[in-house]
């Protein structure tokens, strides 16, 4: 996450998009980056996309409008920009969940992703940037994504831990089941444990109060399946950041 780089905002025509908007202007200019908005047509883009963009104050050179629903427009433009951070909401209308579209986006590790909940401010504050660690081999990478994110925004870095010892033995005991033909556990004890995990991430963000989260996973990992959990975007007060290694 470098200066100079491409903040890539995806943006519907929903009641979100004007302040997600704002939200990717006011990441930008903190952070020194350039803000492009993608936005999917379901047809050929045509006049009322463009007006409806322009409606948001979107100027043309900021755009990019792609043809296909909003996952396959949201990785073209991914593709084709190649952002120093993808910008998109939990859902659509704000409401306590993960929605389709950003659990579709979840499930691509080309570039790191932020997910904004409904309850999230606009502007990145002087509160701390704080980056989850102690779940793996990963943790390197969220910290020095971590580490470059706050010195651009000028804010602080905080590390804190999100697995306790106990859990740390189930998440190796399941990491090993990876490479050996051991049966794995039940889809309830799954779920389980990934609430618990979402908990965590829910108290860290709470006890920490930080402008951002940044937390690094990749699809099937236990940091994924907490990151689906409706229990993290119902009470998470801040955006998260999904470094993918």
């Amino acid at each position: 996450m470098q200066p100079g780089g491409i903040l890539l905002r995806a943006v519907d025509t929903d009641d979100r998009a004007p302040s997600l908007v704002a939200t990717a202007r006011a990441w930008a200019a903190a952070t020194r980056c350039r803000p492009v908005f993608v936005h999917g047509c379901a047809v050929a883009p045509d006049a009322a996309a463009r007006s409806r963009l322009t409606a948001l104050g979107v100027r043309e050179d900021e755009r990019l409008l792609e043809e296909g629903d909003a996952p396959a427009a949201i990785a073209a433009a991914a593709e084709r920009t190649r952002p120093a951070l993808l910008l998109i909401a939990s859902s659509a209308n704000g409401d306590a969940r993960l929605g389709r579209v950003a659990g579709a986006v979840l499930q691509d590790d080309a570039t790191a992703l932020a997910i904004v909940p409904g309850s999230a401010g606009e502007a990145l504050s002087d509160k701390p940037v704080v980056c989850a660690v102690s779940l793996g081999r990963h943790d390197e990478a969220a910290v020095r994504f971590a580490h470059t994110f706050a010195a651009a925004a000028g804010a602080r870095l905080a590390l804190r831990n999100i697995v306790r010892s106990r859990d740390a033995v189930l998440l190796a005991a399941e990491r090993a089941r990876s490479s050996v033909a051991v049966p794995a556990p039940r889809p309830t004890e799954a779920d389980a444990r990934s609430e618990v995990l979402a908990q965590r991430l829910v108290d860290i963000a709470r006890d920490a109060d930080p402008s951002v989260l940044v937390i690094a996973s990749r699809p099937g990992d236990p940091a994924s399946l907490a990151l689906r959990m409706d229990t993290l975007w119902s009470a998470t007060p801040c955006p998260v950041i999904v470094i993918r290694p």
